[in-house]
């Protein structure tokens, strides 16, 4: 019976990655945002100030539903604009960065201290 071939694991080798970022797909996201944001914040606010000058309600409580319509617009938009693989993405880049500058300041003192390392481990 024929055996397949042992996988072999090498160092990572997807750096493009790491040197590209994921700030073009954040600058994206943060301009959907905006727009959704501003939309939703202005068709409401617009429809409660036409009813508070329209019929002369109580312009106190004008001024706390104000802030509950921009805060529930900021929710929504947030929730409608944020990519749940760009900020994976980012936060394992801040995960690399940290393991690849532990594994460097490791490789130093192992170097310091005379030990041999073999070059197919070395990133």
């Amino acid at each position: 019976m024929d055996k397949l071939p042992e996988p072999e694991f090498g160092r990572d080798l997807n750096w493009p990655r790491l040197l590209t970022g994921v700030d073009p797909l954040i600058q994206q996201s943060n301009g959907k945002f905006n727009m959704y944001f501003l939309g939703l914040s202005v068709a409401s606010l617009f429809r409660y100030y036409r009813e508070v000058t329209f019929y002369k309600k109580n312009y106190a409580m004008a001024a706390g539903v104000t802030v509950g319509f921009l805060f529930s617009s900021y929710n929504i938009a947030k929730f409608l604009c944020d990519d749940p693989y760009v900020l994976a993405a980012a936060e394992n880049n801040v995960n690399e960065e940290k393991f690849i500058s532990e594994y460097t300041s490791l490789y130093k003192n192992a170097k310091e201290k005379g030990l041999h390392i073999p070059n197919n481990l070395i990133v």
